[in-house]
C-alpha cells in the first residue's frame, strides 16, 4: 500500500521537498531520496507501488523539473489518474518563475506535451504565487496532506430511510417543499441521509453545511453564506453588515431566503446543523420560520437537522414548506450487518471480530451508527480485542456509559501537549479553521498531524471545508479534562497573541469564520475584540459567550457580556430574549448585584413562559445569602411550573439546587430530599444527580432521627445501593469518591486523614477546582498539623500561579476561609499574614475570614460538604 501523499520533484530541487517532507512522519509522503527502497526498481515503485495509489500529490513546478524525463513521466501518469478520478488532491508549488503554459516559448517536443499535462492541472488547481515562501508552501501542503488522509466515513445503505425522508420531503406526487426538517439524536445518520437522498434528486448538486444554534442571529449566518458560497470578497460583507446590522431578525431572515435561492442556483443545497450553547435539546431561533417561509421552488434547498422534531406550531406557521422526518436508530439486525461492514471498511482485520465482540458493540453502541463507527476506529487500535472494556467499559454498561468510557479512553491516547490544547480551543471556539488552531498554537508541527490525531480517536469533527469542531457525542464528556491549570493559563497567554493577528477575510473563503473566532476568543478571556473583526459583533456573541464563560466559571467576565447581551436583548426574537435575561440574572446573583438580578427578573415575570426561570432565580439568589427555607420556596415552585410543563430535564436540575438547600437547613425535611432525589434520577440520572442522591440518603443515616436501631441500619443500607449506583455511573468515578470523603467527615469511626484520602483518589481521576477546595476543607480540619501545613504551602503555591480567571469568586472566598481556618487551629493570628498571600482582598474577603479565625476558634461541628453547589 503507497503513501497517500506523492511529491513529484526534480533532484536539483529536492532540498525544498525535503525540508517540507521531514515535518511529516514517514507513512504519509512517498519523496523517492527519503522514502525510496533501496534496490528498487526506480519507475517500477513509483508507477505499482506510490503514485498509482496516491490520494495526493504536491508538484514542484520549475525550469528544472520540465527539463528532467522522470518528472515528466510522473506527471503524465498522474495526468491519467486525474482524469479517472482517482487522483483527488492537488497541490502546486512555483519554485521559479517558469510559466505556467509553453504559449511561443522555446521548448523541445516533449516539454511541451509536459505542458499539456500540466494543463489539466492547473485547470482545476491554483498555483502557489511566485517567488518560492517555504512557510507558506509548507502551510500548502498541510491542508493537501489533511484532505488526503481525511477517512470518509463508509456508507450503509438505509433505502427505507432515504424512502421516509423523501415521503417527508414531498409536497405533491412531482414536487417537494423547499425546507425539510430532520429530527433524531447526534450520530444518527442524519446528514449521510440527506445527501444521499439528494443524489436521487440530482447527482451533481453538493451540500454545504452550516452551525446553527438557539441563540442564534441571521445576520452572521448570512455573511457566512454570502463568503463561503457566493463568493463575497471583505468588502461586500462588509457592506452587507452595516446595511444589515440595524435591522430586525425577520428583515435579515428576508435577506437569508434570498441567499439560500442564490445558492440553489448553482446546484448547491445548505444544511443547517443544529449546535447548542447550554441546552441539549434546543430548536433553531424563531426567525427561521420567517427564512421557509420566504423560501421558493418545487425542490428542497434548505435542510436543518436538529434533536428533536418541530413543534405543531412551527410547522403550520412555515406555511406548508417545511417537511419533517425523524431518525431513528439501527435495529439489533441492522447493527449487527452495519458494525460488520464498519469492521470490513476501516476495521483492523488482523484482529479477531468475533460473534461475541461484535454482539459487545452492538449493545453499547445502542444502535447508534457514528458511535459504532467510533468504537470499531478505536478497537482497531489495540492489541487484542480482549481489551475492549478499556475502550467501551463493562457490557452490562449503558450506551451513556459507554460514550463516557470512549471519550475518556480517547483523550488517554492523546500524546502530546498540542492536541490536548486544541479541544480547547475548539471547545472555546465552537468552530474553527485549520489556520486558525495553528495560529492559536503557534506550533512547528503539521497541523494535519495533531488534527488527524484527534480525528482518528474521533474527538474532533472535520466538514468538506477543512473547519473542525468537537464531536457532540463525546464533546461534553471531557470537560474535566480541559480545565486543568495548566491549560487554562496556556489559553490565557495564546488567547491575546491570536487575536492580535490581523484577519484577512479574502484569503480562503474561512474569512468569517476567523472573524467569528477571534471575537470568541477575545471575549472569553475578557480582552479587546481586535480591530478588523470589531465591527462584526453583535448581541448574539454577547450572549453565547457570555453564557460560555458563565459555564466556565469566569464570573466577572460573564458578567460584562451577558449585560450587553441583555442591554441589546431586542435584537433578539423571543427564547433568545428570554435566555438573555434568565443567564443576566443567573451571574448578577452570583456577583451580589441586587439591581441587575432585579432588572432580569422583571423581563422574566412579563412572560408565562420564563416564569418557571424566574422563580429559580429567586431561589438561587436566596441559596447565596444562605436563606436556605427562602431557596426552597422558590425552587419548589420552579419546580412545580416546570413539572406542569413537562420540562424534565429543567426540572431534574431545579431538583439538583432544592435538595442541596434541604440538607443545608437547620432541620432538614429528608423523606422530602430524598422522595425528590429518586425522582431526579427517574428524570435524568446523570453523574450530578446520582451524586445528589448518595448525598440525601448519607446525610439522613448520619443526621436524621432514626426510631430505633433498625431503621438506621435500614438507612445505611439505602445510602450504600444509593453510592453502588454512582460508582456504576462511569462518568462519576469522581463524585464516588467526594461523596466517600463526606461519609468519612461525617463518620466519627472515620475522620479528616479519610476523607483527605478519599478526595485525593477523586483528584487523581478529575482534576476539578472544586475537588480540589474539598481536599483543603478536609485538610484544614484535620487533627494533623502536617495536613494543615501541607494545605496551607498547596494555597500559596497556587494563589500565586493562578490568575482570576481559572476560579470564580466565590471559590477564591471559600480558599481564602480554609486557609484562615487551618491557621486558627495553631492559635491566633494577624491579618497581615492572610494579606500576604491574598493581597487583592485585603479589603475584602481577609477582613471576614479574619473576624471568624483570627482568634483561634474551634470550627463548629462538620454538618456536611461546605462547597455550596450553586
Amino acid at each position: 500500500m503507497g503513501r497517500p501523499v506523492f511529491f513529484s520533484v526534480s533532484s536539483r530541487d529536492i532540498a525544498n521537498a525535503d525540508a517540507i517532507a521531514r515535518r511529516f512522519s514517514g507513512d504519509i509522503i512517498y519523496l523517492y531520496t527519503r522514502t525510496g527502497v533501496d534496490g528498487a526498481d526506480f519507475w517500477d515503485e513509483i508507477e505499482r507501488a506510490e503514485l498509482s495509489q496516491a490520494r495526493g500529490l504536491v508538484i514542484f513546478w520549475s525550469r528544472d523539473f520540465l527539463r528532467s524525463a522522470a518528472c515528466r513521466r510522473e506527471l503524465e501518469l498522474a495526468a491519467s489518474l486525474l482524469a479517472s478520478g482517482q487522483l483527488k488532491h492537488v497541490a502546486i508549488l512555483r519554485l521559479d518563475d517558469l510559466d505556467l503554459s509553453a504559449g511561443t516559448g522555446d521548448y523541445t517536443d516533449a516539454e511541451r506535451a509536459a505542458f499539456d499535462h500540466f494543463a489539466h492541472f492547473t485547470a482545476r488547481f491554483r498555483a502557489s504565487t511566485p517567488p518560492y515562501d517555504a512557510d507558506k508552501a509548507f502551510q500548502i501542503v498541510d491542508r493537501l496532506v489533511r484532505e488526503a488522509t481525511a477517512r470518509p466515513a463508509p456508507i450503509f445503505p438505509r433505502p427505507h430511510v432515504i424512502e421516509a425522508l423523501r415521503s417527508g420531503a414531498k409536497d405533491g406526487e412531482f414536487s417537494y417543499r423547499p425546507a425539510v426538517w430532520v429530527s433524531g439524536f447526534n450520530g444518527y445518520g442524519r446528514r449521510t441521509a440527506i445527501r444521499e437522498f439528494y443524489r436521487t434528486l440530482n447527482g451533481n448538486a453538493t451540500a454545504l453545511e452550516f452551525d446553527i444554534s438557539e441563540l442564534a442571529l441571521p445576520l452572521p449566518l448570512l455573511l457566512l453564506i454570502e463568503e463561503r458560497a457566493l463568493g463575497a470578497d471583505g468588502a461586500r460583507l462588509t457592506a452587507l453588515q452595516a446595511e444589515l446590522g440595524e435591522q430586525s431578525p425577520e428583515q435579515v431572515a428576508l435577506r437569508l431566503a434570498q441567499a439560500i435561492e442564490a445558492v440553489a442556483a448553482q446546484q448547491r443545497y445548505i444544511i443547517l446543523r443544529q449546535t447548542r450553547v447550554h441546552e441539549e435539546r434546543a430548536l433553531p431561533p424563531e426567525w427561521i420560520v420567517t427564512v421557509i417561509k420566504a423560501l421558493g421552488g418545487d425542490a428542497p434547498i434548505l435542510f436543518l437537522t436538529v434533536q428533536v422534531p418541530p413543534p405543531d406550531e412551527m410547522v403550520i406557521g412555515c406555511k406548508g414548506k417545511l417537511g419533517t422526518m425523524r431518525m431513528t436508530g439501527l435495529g439489533m439486525l441492522e447493527a449487527d450487518s452495519f458494525v460488520r461492514s464498519i469492521i470490513t471498511a476501516i476495521g483492523n482485520r488482523t484482529l479477531q471480530w468475533d460473534a461475541d465482540i461484535i454482539a459487545r458493540i452492538v449493545k453499547g453502541a445502542d444502535g447508534n451508527p457514528e458511535l459504532i463507527t467510533k468504537i470499531v476506529a478505536l478497537a482497531s487500535t489495540l492489541p487484542s480485542l480482549e481489551n475492549l472494556d478499556a475502550v467501551i467499559g463493562a457490557e452490562t454498561e449503558e450506551f451513556a456509559t459507554t460514550m463516557t468510557h470512549l471519550a475518556r479512553w480517547a483523550f488517554a491516547q492523546l500524546a502530546h501537549d498540542d492536541e490536548r490544547r486544541t479541544l480547547l480551543i475548539l471547545d472555546d471556539l465552537a468552530l474553527a479553521s485549520a489556520d486558525d488552531i495553528g495560529e492559536f498554537l503557534a506550533t512547528n508541527r503539521p497541523m494535519a498531524l495533531i488534527l488527524g490525531a484527534l480525528e482518528r480517536v474521533g474527538l474532533i469533527e472535520r466538514d468538506d471545508g477543512d473547519l473542525y469542531r468537537l464531536s457532540p457525542m463525546l464533546s461534553n464528556r471531557l470537560n474535566a479534562s480541559l480545565v486543568t491549570p495548566d491549560l487554562i493559563r496556556w489559553r490565557n497567554e495564546a488567547v491575546s497573541k491570536f487575536v492580535a493577528k490581523p484577519v484577512e477575510i479574502d484569503a480562503d473563503g474561512h474569512g468569517m469564520v476567523s472573524v467569528q473566532a477571534r471575537i470568541a476568543a477575545a471575549m472569553s478571556v475578557g480582552a479587546e475584540v481586535p480591530e478588523g473583526a470589531r465591527q462584526f459583533v453583535t448581541a448574539a456573541n454577547y450572549l453565547q459567550s457570555g453564557i460560555r464563560a458563565y459555564r466556565a466559571n469566569r464570573f466577572d467576565i460573564a458578567q460584562k457580556l451577558l449585560r450587553e447581551a441583555f442591554v441589546r436583548r431586542d435584537a433578539f426574537t423571543d427564547t433568545a430574549r428570554r435566555e438573555a435575561a434568565r443567564f443576566y440574572g443567573l451571574v448578577c446573583a452570583r456577583q451580589s448585584d441586587d439591581d441587575g438580578v432585579a432588572a432580569a427578573l422583571a423581563v422574566l415575570d412579563s412572560h408565562y413562559l420564563s416564569k418557571p426561570v424566574a422563580h429559580f432565580i429567586r431561589g438561587f439568589q436566596a441559596e447565596l445569602q444562605r436563606d436556605f427555607t427562602a431557596a426552597v420556596d422558590h425552587y419548589e415552585k420552579a419546580r412545580k411550573a416546570d413539572e406542569d410543563v413537562r420540562q424534565t430535564n429543567r426540572e431534574g436540575i431545579t431538583i439538583r439546587y432544592l435538595v442541596s438547600c434541604l440538607l443545608r437547613m437547620h432541620k432538614p425535611n429528608y423523606d422530602r430530599a430524598i422522595k425528590l432525589a429518586d425522582r431526579a434520577a427517574r428524570l435524568n440520572s446523570s453523574a450530578f444527580v446520582l451524586m445528589m442522591r448518595a448525598r440525601a440518603y448519607l446525610h439522613r443515616h448520619f443526621r436524621g432521627a432514626y426510631r430505633d436501631q433498625q431503621q438506621l441500619d435500614d438507612w445505611w443500607h439505602d445510602y450504600e445501593a444509593a453510592l453502588k449506583r454512582l460508582e456504576q455511573d462511569a462518568g462519576a468515578k469522581d463524585f464516588y469518591f467526594q461523596v466517600r470523603a463526606e461519609e468519612a467527615m461525617m463518620d466519627p469511626q472515620q475522620g479528616a486523614v479519610e476523607a483527605i484520602n478519599w478526595m485525593r483518589e477523586a483528584i487523581a481521576r478529575s482534576d476539578r477546582f472544586d475537588h480540589r477546595l474539598r481536599l483543603w476543607q478536609y485538610m484544614a480540619r484535620s487533627g494533623e498539623t502536617t495536613d494543615r501545613l501541607a494545605m496551607m504551602r498547596e494555597i500559596e503555591q497556587f494563589a500565586q500561579t493562578t490568575g482570576k480567571m481559572t476560579m470564580s469568586q466565590r471559590e477564591r472566598h471559600k480558599m481564602i476561609d480554609f486557609y484562615a481556618q487551618a491557621l486558627g487551629m495553631s492559635g491566633s493570628f494577624k491579618k497581615f499574614q492572610l494579606d500576604q498571600i491574598f493581597p487583592s482582598e485585603a479589603e475584602g474577603e481577609n477582613l471576614h475570614a479574619h473576624r471568624r479565625y483570627g482568634k483561634g476558634l474551634a470550627d463548629p461541628t462538620f454538618l456536611g460538604d461546605a462547597i455550596d453547589a450553586a
